[in-house]
């Protein structure tokens, strides 16, 4: 019994042994899997080395997200910049306008209660008809050196308001102190130093308004035109005023006129928003140069022919100005006709300075100066027939006098599209910083030397030829200007298209060496 019981217990024990062996070794495999995986998992060189290069990779790719990023916000934020300073400028365009308009009115409104006046005035102090045309003269030749030179320091200073401001008060005081001294000498010496300050004070103006004008400067004339309004509304009411009461009412009227411009002038800032990417670098480059380089500028063909046709409309003009009412009064004219004469030149130049963006944008400067030259031919012409009826009995009635009207219509034409051309054109090829003197000299070029020069000649001829016969040669004069202009238009673009056409019948005859020496064995064989 004692053995039957002991065997099932040595059983029992080895059974338990057993699976203890059993789920060691199963502990023991399960241990080994998990170092075989977590060695599987660890990484071997190559990764290691890969590792850095990935992040590297990676910290560049953000950096170049992050400055792509910055670069759009930065594009962004100028665009929003650039709207909101357009809106801002449409905001103030019409206030802006306005000051243009008045101070141009104003202004022009000022010279009128004084300039047509002077001679009259000078004669009632006793001054001899030679005396009075030496002051007149004074003007056409004085405006060209001292309308260069004051505006070539305001472009060396970059100090053009406050020297335009100047120059208008200036002038304008000396020219009220016009009516204290009584002796030719005392006289001529004052208005000579008013027209030196004054003769830069419409070329400042004009590049004042086309630089706040900017992209815009071909609407020049609708605010130019002010000036002509201006001219003709008080020029007409000093004359009635002068009737009524004295000589020297035209001194206040001028100095009162002169403080309203001033004050416009104050209220504008006469010159061009400038952008934030360097503009004014370049300026100060240019403020630097040497007065050789500055003059060397000038000197481009396109300067150089673009002032040769301003001087020959400016000789056109001073040889209507000089003798056409000399001509009429020969003729038996009056004074009415003359006002009826300058009052209808006024009357034109608005619509052609209000239209002049539109005709300027049509038929380019180049095709108005080549209208306003033809225009010129004809008037001249004009003129020049009134020789042959003054020989009949056509111009016994002196109405018949009044016939000259239409031919003073294409004033319109042959001044204010024209300058308003002139002015748009000398923005264009002004040297970069010259902008102001570059106005300056189209203006004395015209008014100075060509209207001066075209004075002094016409009387000359008039005295040596007559009148009628001193129109006929001025208008062959500008014809053949008229002419050769017309030619230096035509003939570049022919040249130009002549040479592509040649180019492209030298590519489509081009063979290539290669089929070449392939054809030269084909022909062979």
């Amino acid at each position: 019994m004692s053995s039957l019981n002991s065997t099932p217990s040595e059983d029992e024990f080895e059974f338990n042994e057993a699976l203890e062996q059993e789920e060691q070794e199963e502990k023991r495999k399960g241990k080994e899997k998990e170092q075989e995986e977590e060695e599987s998992l660890k990484p071997t060189n190559s990764t290691q080395q890969l590792l850095p290069i990935k992040d590297h990779l990676s910290s560049s790719k953000t950096k170049t997200r992050e400055k792509n990023i910055i670069l759009q916000d930065e594009e962004e934020t100028e665009e929003i910049e650039e709207i909101e300073e357009e809106e801002e400028e449409e905001i103030n365009l019409k206030s802006r306008n306005f000051k243009i308009n008045c101070l141009y009115f104003s202004l022009f409104a000022s010279y009128a209660c004084v300039s047509p006046f002077l001679p009259v005035y000078f004669a009632s102090l006793g001054f001899s008809k030679t005396q009075i045309g030496i002051l007149g003269s004074l003007q056409p030749f004085v405006s060209f050196l001292g309308g260069t030179l004051g505006t070539f320091i305001a472009d060396a200073t970059r100090k053009h308001k406050m020297y335009f401001i100047l120059s208008i008060f200036i002038s304008s005081l000396l020219r009220v102190c016009l009516m204290f001294p009584t002796q030719f000498s005392h006289t001529l010496g004052l208005l000579l130093i008013c027209e030196i300050t004054s003769s830069s004070v419409f070329p400042l103006m004009d590049n004042g308004v086309l630089e706040m004008l900017g992209k815009h400067s071909d609407q020049y004339g609708k605010m130019r035109l002010w000036g002509a309004v201006g001219w003709g509304i008080v020029a007409t009411i000093v004359g009635v005023v002068i009737t009524l009461t004295d000589l020297r009412i035209i001194f206040y009227s001028h100095g009162a006129l002169t403080i309203f411009s001033i004050l416009f002038a104050l209220c504008l800032p006469m010159t061009g928003k400038q952008s934030k990417k360097g503009k004014a670098s370049k300026r100060t480059q240019v403020v630097h140069l040497s007065l050789f380089e500055r003059l060397r500028n000038f000197l481009k063909f396109e300067i150089l022919s673009f002032l040769v046709i301003v001087f020959v409309m400016g000789y056109a003009n001073g040889t209507i100005v000089n003798q056409l009412f000399v001509y009429l009064r020969e003729l038996g004219a009056n004074e009415s006709l003359f006002g009826v004469a300058v009052g209808v030149m006024c009357v034109v130049e608005v619509p052609f300075f209000f239209y002049s963006e539109r005709l300027i944008s049509k038929i380019k400067v180049s095709g108005v100066i080549v209208f306003s030259m033809s225009c010129y031919v004809i008037r001249l012409v004009y003129y020049a027939l009134f020789g042959v009826f003054q020989k009949t009995t056509f111009f016994e009635n002196e109405a018949a006098l009044w016939i000259v009207l239409p031919a003073e219509a294409l004033h319109g034409i042959t001044f204010a599209a024209t300058w308003a051309a002139c002015v748009y054109r000398g923005k264009q090829v002004a040297p970069q910083g010259f902008e102001g003197m570059m106005q300056g000299l189209v203006a004395g070029v015209h008014w100075g030397l060509g209207t001066g020069i075209g004075s002094a000649v016409a009387g000359v001829l008039a005295d040596t030829i007559g009148s009628a016969a001193t129109f006929a040669t001025t208008a062959i004069f500008i014809g053949l200007t008229l002419f050769g202009y017309t030619l230096s238009i035509l003939i570049p673009p022919l040249i130009s298209n002549s040479k592509q056409n040649r180019i492209q019948k030298d590519q489509i005859n081009f063979v290539p060496l290669n089929q070449q020496m392939s054809n030269d064995k084909f022909m062979d064989s």
